[in-house]
């Protein structure tokens, strides 16, 4: 919290006063977070034309979230806040994601782009894989990682 409060420019006391927690913090910065990152996965699967576009739209949000400053700082200096926001978050989280990028996936299946039937499922699935990888990153880096699932060849 002292660290909010000095990017904040306010007392630690008034930081707490505000946010309540160290917890509740988190889930505000997260939800923030979260709201940033998918308006731009939205703006770059919008502008897809092919199957490698979405690809790479993919493969650059989740380097952007294992390159934030802040899933770095609490994935180095409190990994127990990712363990408990795991357990206690994780459905939330792939629900707000899922319906945020539905309307896109189902675009880029009526446009031609991906060979997609149950976009939500997909979606589901492409965001687990996703919050294994930041915790975890694939050796060869996202994109990789992502072509190799997606030519079927992960084995």
């Amino acid at each position: 919290m002292t660290d909010i409060a000095a990017v904040a420019r306010v007392s630690r006391t008034t930081a707490y006063r505000i946010l309540g927690s160290v917890d509740r913090a988190a889930t505000s910065l997260l939800q923030r977070e979260i709201e940033r990152l998918l308006s731009e996965v939205i703006r770059g699967l919008d502008s897809a034309t092919v199957a490698p576009d979405v690809l790479s739209v993919c493969a650059r949000a989740l380097e952007r979230v294992e390159q934030h400053p802040l899933f770095r700082k609490v994935r180095t200096d409190e990994p127990g806040i990712i363990g408990e926001a795991l357990v206690l978050q994780t459905a939330p989280i792939i629900d707000t994601i899922t319906s945020a990028l539905a309307p896109s996936f189902r675009k880029l299946a009526d446009d031609g782009v991906l060979a997609v039937d149950d976009h939500e499922n997909v979606i589901d699935r492409l965001v687990r894989l996703g919050i294994t990888c930041v915790l975890s990153p694939p050796r060869g880096g996202y994109q990789s990682l992502l072509g190799d699932i997606l030519r079927g060849n992960a084995g």
